[in-house]
């Protein structure tokens, strides 16, 4: 814990900086671990859901939940050779290192999962594949405004991590249109920097 004094506009404040602890998930006692774990976001807390607490709990033994293995039906699901080439194809499109991405490449990062003579996958692989966890989907909110009072859409982009990724910057450069601009061709213009999105 570290203790910092200032003064801010003629008052005296004490800030209190506190440490992150490896012993997640921290929670109000008397209201219990299930009722009393909270997550801040932004501004204010919420409280936990089961996935967010049992992240928290893999968190303490160092383990995540896209490293697990994925259980379709309590049972191990073995990699599909196929699945995993159509991946590596995708992601070395993507990729912007010189470096390619192969199926060892994806086990340094926990992808597949090596358990005797089988390779199996992960949560984390599910995800980039076909994501099965109907949880796990990018929630974009446009306001009317700059003090999101009025809600002007609210869109849900599903399926794998990439095609949420694709779908989410398609859906933002639409948003952030601000007109053409005009040279030998005629080029978007955006509110921002499309780099910045």
């Amino acid at each position: 814990m570290d203790i910092v004094f200032k003064n801010i506009d003629q008052k005296d404040i004490i800030i209190v900086h506190v440490g992150k602890g490896n012993e997640t998930p921290y929670y109000i006692k008397s209201e219990g671990m299930d009722n009393g774990t909270y997550i801040r976001y932004g501004s204010t807390n919420h409280q936990a859901t089961q996935h967010q607490l049992y992240e928290l709990k893999l968190n303490r033994m160092n383990e995540y939940f896209s490293n697990k293995v994925y259980l379709n039906n309590d049972i191990q699901t073995k990699i599909n050779e196929n699945e995993i080439e159509e991946l590596l194809d995708q992601l070395n499109k993507r990729r912007k290192s010189s470096q390619i991405i192969n199926k060892n490449k994806l086990k340094d990062w926990k992808l597949i999962r090596d358990n005797f003579d089988n390779e199996y996958v992960t949560n984390g692989l599910m995800l980039l594949l076909s994501n099965p966890f109907h949880y796990a989907h990018i929630r974009i909110g446009v306001f009317d405004g700059e003090n999101k009072t009025k809600l002007k859409k609210d869109m849900i982009c599903e399926g794998s991590i990439i095609d949420q990724f694709d779908e989410v910057i398609e859906k933002l450069l639409i948003e952030l249109e601000d007109g053409y601009e005009i040279r030998i061709t005629r080029d978007k213009k955006y509110k921002i920097p499309e780099v910045a999105i």
